[in-house]
């Protein structure tokens, strides 16, 4: 006997499921470079236990974290040109090779807060050397009981605390005169 036996199988659902993923993989892609915010994510040698003492979480943060993620906004944010400047560099060659304890301190907040930041501020130096002050939102990606990355944006507020600076005499004779009218 002789005869053909043919197996077909419908993978239309699946095909366009692997086009949604692609076209919801690109739009984040595009959302990502094209953003006027800093965003960033960074990820582990391993993944860090979130039930360690917190002061030992934040020294594996630093020591174990790198740049897996860096847009060319925040790249320029630090004063480099791209975010390929950057990417898979060493949390603490960031901070110049040794932890700050400003940023010592800025993390433990975060781990502290559950990993969640919403508009914290933090001074930073950029690659020129100088001062930068951020407002920053991050959150943690826990899988099990463990930290794998964060994830974050940043703003650059510099003029916005320059301002705020220069301001400060006025706003205490402001105060000083109000204080002396007060009925």
């Amino acid at each position: 006997m002789d005869g053909v036996v043919a197996v077909l199988e419908d993978i239309t659902e699946r095909v366009c499921a692997q086009e949604q993923s692609r076209a919801s993989e690109e739009r984040y892609h595009n959302f990502v470079e094209q953003s006027i915010e800093g965003i960033w994510m960074l990820a582990f040698d391993e993944p860090i236990p979130i039930d360690l003492p917190p002061e030992d979480q934040v020294r594996r943060i630093q020591t174990q974290g790198y740049v897996a993620e860096w847009n060319d906004a925040l790249a320029k944010l630090y004063g480099l040109a791209s975010s390929q400047e950057l990417r898979g560099e060493r949390l603490l060659e960031l901070y110049g090779g040794a932890a700050s304890d400003v940023n010592f301190e800025s993390t433990l907040k975060l781990v502290q807060s559950g990993y969640r930041a919403s508009n914290r501020e933090t001074q930073e130096m950029n690659s020129k050397g100088e001062t930068v002050h951020f407002l920053n939102n991050a959150v943690g990606i826990i899988k099990g009981k463990h930290l794998v990355a964060l994830r974050g944006t940043q703003r650059d507020v510099t003029d916005l605390k320059r301002a705020e600076q220069a301001l400060e005499p006025v706003k205490l004779e402001c105060a000083r005169c109000w204080k002396q009218f007060r009925i």
